[in-house]
């Protein structure tokens, strides 16, 4: 193919990005890779968003490791709020696999604004917060997936609805940490918050 047939266009690339990316590839929730490497679901969660940690060598090698990727290649990338930029043509684009394809499209929809979300059972105390662009309209949607998943036994991962279409980042939740440290995450931030009962069709 010559050269003015391959259009080019700039992905960028972080080391959050790639772990992201990778351990979508693989099936695997923050949750899991968190208990894995030992670290908790609010790290991995800001380590993939390049969200101000960028992980020491120990821990990185550790999710190197779990994630199958080169420990090398991830010292080579640019740390935590510098981004490089990795040039690839269409047909290369194309052989993406989905979920890079997915992550790709979040960096370029910069109409799509990230907030925190709080879902909370009103006949519960179980609550998860998140990060995510998603709609307000999809979230609803969402709610009312959520309670169908739960009915139906709840296996596999209970965010692939809103993964799928848009960003998320789980960053705590009622299983593994309480409302104490909820409360101090959110302090002072504004948050949307959606109580799961309410979306309970037979209640």
């Amino acid at each position: 193919m010559k050269n003015k047939d391959r259009k080019e266009i700039n992905i960028k690339i972080t080391l959050g990005w790639v772990i992201s990316v990778r351990r979508h590839d693989l099936g695997y929730t923050q949750h899991k890779m968190a208990r894995a490497v030992g670290i908790s679901d609010l790290t991995v969660s800001r380590i993939e968003s390049d969200d101000g940690i960028t992980p020491d060598n120990n821990t990185l090698r550790k999710i190197a490791e779990y994630l199958k990727i080169d420990y090398n290649s991830l010292l080579t990338l640019k740390p935590v709020g510098v981004k490089s930029e990795m040039q690839l043509n269409q047909r290369e684009i194309k052989n993406m696999n989905a979920a890079q394809q997915e992550q790709s499209a979040f960096s370029e929809q910069s109409n799509l604004v990230r907030r925190l979300v709080l879902f909370v059972n009103g006949m519960s105390n179980d609550f998860f917060l998140l990060s995510t662009d998603a709609p307000q309209k999809y979230i609803e949607e969402y709610c009312k997936w959520y309670n169908k998943w739960m009915e139906d036994g709840g296996q596999g991962d209970p965010l692939e609805p809103l993964r799928k279409k848009y960003y998320v980042n789980l960053l705590i939740d009622s299983e593994t940490s309480d409302r104490e440290e909820l409360e101090a995450i959110i302090d002072g931030k504004t948050v949307e918050s959606y109580d799961l009962f309410r979306y309970w069709d037979d209640k």
